[in-house]
């Protein structure tokens, strides 16, 4: 009895080629998850991690029949998706160094930009990347970015100048003459249409975000009111 049931389970056990285990590899090593792997060739998560726990022994069978393919997969770090995340690296700093914020989404989405860019170049090539939440993470390991809450312009204003700017106003209405319906106070604010993220992602050796400046998705706002309390 026992045996009859080992045999049905051997005959339940899905045969997987080595095609289907390098395509996982190749998938794993672009960043995807295992679920989505699983999702997208019919496999369990668990033979996934099987694959991989496995995945040297795979990769050294495969090259006694496939050495191009295998050249395909042990190349891939350190060929597409490499020089993208190099390329990412110096956007990104690039981004920081001209005050923009940088979210997760963001970093994603540009990574596939240039990923895509890079593959033009390269007309042999037929690596596949996706920007999951799991490459983002091992991405953040890899170059250790800082990601902390995003604050607005630094304080750098002159505190003497403002503590004393009072008085001085006050001086120059009495002396001008100036009624209270000419009298305004203003400020500028910036109103991003596009929402922008809480966070950003800086490099490691940025300590905190610096303000930004104004984008093509930003409006410029002069928001104030008269003395008098009857224009705003």
């Amino acid at each position: 009895m026992s045996d009859s049931k080992e045999e049905k389970d051997k005959m339940k056990r899905k045969s997987i080629s080595l095609e289907v285990k390098i395509q996982v590899i190749r998938r794993l090593n672009a960043g995807e998850r295992q679920v989505d792997i699983g999702c997208a060739l019919n496999l369990s998560t668990s033979t996934i991690r099987t694959i991989l726990k496995n995945k040297e022994k795979i990769v050294s069978s495969a090259t006694t029949t496939t050495a191009t393919s295998v050249t395909k997969i042990t190349r891939s770090r350190s060929s597409v998706i490499e020089e993208m995340e190099k390329r990412l690296s110096i956007w990104i700093d690039d981004e920081v160094e001209r005050n923009m914020p940088l979210s997760q989404a963001i970093i994603m989405e540009k990574a596939i930009t240039i990923f895509n860019h890079i593959q033009n170049e390269k007309v042999d090539s037929s690596e596949t990347f996706v920007a999951s939440r799991g490459w983002f993470h091992r991405l953040k390991n890899r170059n250790n970015p800082h990601n902390i809450r995003i604050t607005g312009e630094p304080a750098s204003g002159d505190t003497e100048a403002a503590a004393a700017f009072p008085t001085t106003l006050r001086a120059i209405i009495e002396r001008k003459n100036y009624p209270p319906e000419l009298v305004f106070n203003v400020d500028e604010t910036g109103l991003f249409w596009k929402r922008m993220p809480k966070r950003t992602f800086l490099s490691r050796e940025e300590k905190r975000a610096p303000g930004f400046k104004a984008s093509k998705d930003r409006l410029t706002l002069l928001l104030g009111g008269n003395a008098n309390g009857d224009l705003k």
